[in-house]
């Protein structure tokens, strides 16, 4: 099931289980939707709202990090560590998950991340620039900027 929110950078659809929690986070509008989500998905949505409007962290209560490998869960326990307005390179971000050698094992779990914005993959760039970002360079930039702004 899905569910859609609105923001600065475009619809986000917020995919969600039989149990009310949000198993993924996409860029665009998906052609069928359920304008009737629940609760747990509606507090998501309100979270990045808040994020949206003041730069506010938003809770990982509803996601299923437990559903990632160990290496997944590592770097994006690091990539939630990263302030905002703040970047790490993939090669800091392996280096602090135990693996200092897995820049590009963490570029292919950042490029997999379900949860962009909610574990923030838009704070790891390349060593010579922004790197990619799942809903595109223009979002990542527009992400960054936004954080330095409310911090």
């Amino acid at each position: 099931m899905i569910y859609c929110c609105e923001s600065p950078v475009g619809p986000l659809a917020l995919s969600y289980d039989a149990s009310g929690c949000v198993t993924g986070l996409g860029f665009g509008r998906p052609d069928t939707w359920d304008p009737d989500a629940p609760e747990s998905v509606r507090q998501v949505c309100s979270q990045l709202s808040r994020y949206f409007e003041t730069g506010a962290a938003i809770s990982l209560a509803s996601c299923e990090l437990r559903k990632r490998t160990d290496f997944q869960q590592r770097v994006s326990r690091v990539v939630c560590a990263i302030p905002p307005g703040q970047t790490l390179e993939y090669r800091e971000v392996a280096a602090h998950a135990g693996s200092p050698r897995g820049a590009r094992a963490v570029g292919n779990v950042m490029a997999s991340n379900p949860w962009p914005i909610i574990v923030p993959c838009h704070r790891v760039v390349a060593t010579q620039g922004l790197g990619g970002y799942t809903g595109g360079l223009e979002s990542k930039r527009w992400l960054l900027a936004h954080e330095q702004s409310c911090s």
